[in-house]
């Protein structure tokens, strides 16, 4: 029963890191939706692409807290320093939107589509690894529970 308990944790653990790395993934989404735009004319965008980068850095910090494997790591840690160059060029995007340089706001804005097709990479390969995760989880977790079951079986016969 503990080690059937277990694998409940895993799996929902699991669970949290495709939840995270999904979210993550919308923020991005988000982020490239206001930028745009912006570069359109449309007012607010800026506080629509901050607030969606804070939502991408709770769910990022969520991520964090998880157990890992190497690869994942690696993809996070990746994806992280992907988002922060985003964030960095949007910014220098808003700044040339603000001083009215379109020429510059749209060298920002090809740099931005550059990186963005990486930065979705990267969160659906994390999403991908978390999934995969989970479903290694849960053919553990029924493994565990037909042995179980197998165990009772037997003991229930061996009473007889």
């Amino acid at each position: 029963v503990g080690n059937v308990d277990e694998d409940a944790h895993v799996i929902s653990e699991d669970g949290d890191k495709i939840d995270a790395s999904l979210n993550m993934l919308v923020a991005i989404e988000e982020q490239q939706v206001a930028v745009h735009a912006a570069l359109l004319g449309e007012e607010g965008e800026q506080s629509k692409f901050e607030a969606a980068g804070r939502r991408f850095d709770e769910y990022s910090a969520k991520l964090q807290q998880q157990e890992l494997s190497e690869a994942e790591q690696a993809e996070f840690e990746e994806l992280q320093g992907q988002h922060e160059q985003y964030s960095t060029i949007a910014q220098e995007l808003f700044t040339a939107l603000e001083a009215g340089d379109m020429e510059q706001a749209q060298v920002k804005s090809d740099e931005l589509d550059a990186i963005v097709t990486d930065t979705k990479d990267s969160a659906q390969t994390l999403e991908q690894a978390a999934i995969e995760d989970k479903e290694a989880s849960v053919v553990a977790a029924d493994s565990t529970t037909q042995t179980a079951q197998l165990e009772v079986l037997g003991l229930t016969i061996g009473a007889f």
